[in-house]
């Protein structure tokens, strides 16, 4: 029992001294030095505003000091003290820009020491930057030729548009770069375009189609902007022309004829004219329509889209909905379209060309009555004229008239002709010539021409 009592006072000596242990770090452990600002691996441009805070038992009356990398020796700050009670000190102090030396990366050591002699330091790590980055713009066509020195793209093409930005010091903050495009004739940035690499070392983006769709310069913007807040803006203006490229480098075509829309739909885009605007001007609307592509109208107070489904050299197939059907119409052809089936045309469609794998189309809303193939369209009457006179039927059963009067006529010819021949007959006999009478015709057999008949001839029938 001694034994085990003994092991049980050693047990709580034992248990005693691991509490004091743990107190007595506590204690020691409650003091701590906390920086606000600057943030660890932060990059400036501009000045350093530091803030420290210490916590702790002797923190009335704390000192503070800190010094760069670069420095020899602490600069007290004890007067920027902004705050102090008995167990928390903080101080707000700012570090001009022209007290570094050069841009690059700095240590940042900060002490604090208490009435006892006791430091407490800590340290963070900046980078200095205060110089502007640098970039370069270089354009290329969809064919990959280079258009820096042409500054030439193909209407209704596509350009790529490659950044290059450099800065030695902090890097390019990717969250702050874009590339911006001005239209002809606008004076304003458009939204960024959507890039397709954007990295530290390089910002792309792919203009495509349909913002290609005017004629005129436009205007690139590459931003970039460094880790420490430099900005730099490079511009680089184009012009797009109507060009044919052949070989290794385009030239411009003698007989082009340029087309008569201005604006571009892409292929597999389909463009909401209807939402947009409604229905069509008076005088229609014009598109450069890549295959797939197509646009949403209003017509006959309906919505119907018009997607250009196949494009040939000269001829092209249109898919017209709702109610879906094809329609081909060749270059340089006018044709009128039935959008739903009422019996009036709704939409007249002018094919003008086929540039640059876009057809390049006119659409016009009409009201016309559909005229089915080898029908002829009747003039209407206008009742204030009067009455109308018929022209005479011809009336087939009328025929027989006159083939009774043709029959009479040849019969009294042949008449004519056998009483000449009769009379020339008789006329060296001495006898007077016989008149020839309808009599005669009942003579018998036997009696001639100029002959008296016989007693023996037969009566006539009447």
């Amino acid at each position: 029992m001694v034994t085990k009592d003994g092991a049980f006072v050693n047990y709580k000596i034992i248990g005693v001294l691991v509490l004091t242990f743990i107190l007595s770090a506590m204690t020691v452990s409650a003091a701590y030095v906390t920086v606000s600002s600057p943030s660890a691996d932060s990059q400036y441009k501009t000045d350093l505003n530091i803030e420290t805070t210490f916590n702790g038992e002797h923190a009335l009356g704390a000192n503070f000091s800190y010094k760069l990398s670069s420095d020899s020796s602490f600069t007290l700050a004890n007067n920027h003290l902004a705050n102090q009670s008995l167990n928390q000190t903080l101080w707000n102090y700012t570090f001009g820009s022209g007290n570094f030396s050069t841009d690059g990366n700095y240590t940042l050591n900060i002490s604090i020491e208490v009435q006892n002699g006791t430091l407490y330091p800590s340290t963070v790590n900046i980078t200095f930057d205060s110089t502007v980055p640098t970039a370069s713009i270089q354009f290329t066509d969809e064919n990959l030729l280079n258009l820096t020195s042409t500054l030439e793209v193909d209407f209704g093409g596509e350009l790529r548009v490659n950044c290059t930005p450099d800065d030695s010091t902090g890097g390019i903050n990717i969250a702050q770069s874009y590339i911006a495009l001005q239209y002809p004739g606008i004076s304003s940035y458009s939204d960024n375009i959507s890039l397709t690499t954007n990295t530290s070392s390089q910002v792309l983006a792919t203009i495509g189609e349909t913002p290609l769709g005017f004629l005129g310069t436009y205007s690139v913007k590459c931003y970039v902007q460094d880790n420490a807040g430099n900005s730099l803006e490079t511009i680089l203006n184009f012009t797009t022309k109507s060009v044919i490229l052949g070989g290794t480098s385009p030239f411009i075509d003698e007989d082009f004829v340029s087309p008569i829309a201005k604006k571009v739909i892409g292929k597999g885009t389909m463009e909401d004219y209807a939402g947009k605007y409604g229905s069509l001007p008076e005088d229609g609307e014009a598109w450069l329509i890549k295959k797939l592509g197509g646009v949403r109208l209003m017509l006959a107070e309906e919505e119907h889209e018009v997607k250009v489904e196949e494009i040939e050299e000269d001829s092209i197939t249109l898919l017209i909905s709702s109610e879906p059907f094809n329609v081909d119409i060749s270059v340089n052809e006018t044709i009128e379209v039935d959008v739903n089936a009422d019996g009036m045309n709704d939409l007249e469609i002018y094919l003008h060309k086929i540039h640059q794998k876009a057809a390049d189309l006119v659409f016009k809303e009409i009201t016309t009555p559909v005229v089915a193939e080898g029908e002829v369209m009747e003039s209407p009457v206008d009742e204030s004229v009067g009455e109308i006179v018929e022209a005479p039927e011809t009336n087939e059963g009328l025929g027989w008239i006159w083939t009774l009067i043709i029959l009479i006529v040849v019969i009294l010819i042949l008449m004519i002709l056998v009483h000449k021949f009769t009379g020339k007959g008789n006329s060296g006999s001495g006898d007077s010539p016989v008149k020839f009478t309808p009599r005669d015709l009942g003579t018998g057999k036997n009696a001639s021409w100029g002959q008296k008949p016989s007693e023996n001839s037969a009566k006539p029938f009447y």
